[in-house]
């Protein structure tokens, strides 16, 4: 998906996808991720998210709750200015 213009992550963007290892959303124009956005995936994506590159600007509480399995997460380049106490609530590595 990486390179695709998608302003907004939506809650429940992901739901349907299985057995998914790793998730490339680099270079999206990505601006906002919606709190629920991974639901879903906290049994299939287990490897990598890579969200950098993109707009962020804030990131929320309990973003990647849902991703409990996940391994590596990269943010880089993404001008994130605050990022929320809670935030990472969920990750286990």
């Amino acid at each position: 998906m990486q390179k695709n213009s998608m302003r907004i992550l939506f809650n429940n963007s992901f739901q349907y996808l299985t057995n998914l290892g790793t998730l490339d959303l680099s270079k999206c124009d990505i601006e906002v991720i919606e709190s629920n956005s991974f639901y879903g995936l906290n049994n299939n994506l287990n490897t990598f998210l890579d969200l950098s590159f993109n707009k962020l600007k804030n990131l929320k509480d309990f973003t990647f709750q849902h991703l409990s399995k996940l391994i590596e997460l990269s943010l880089a380049n993404s001008n994130i200015e605050s990022i929320e106490p809670k935030t990472f609530f969920g990750l286990n590595h």
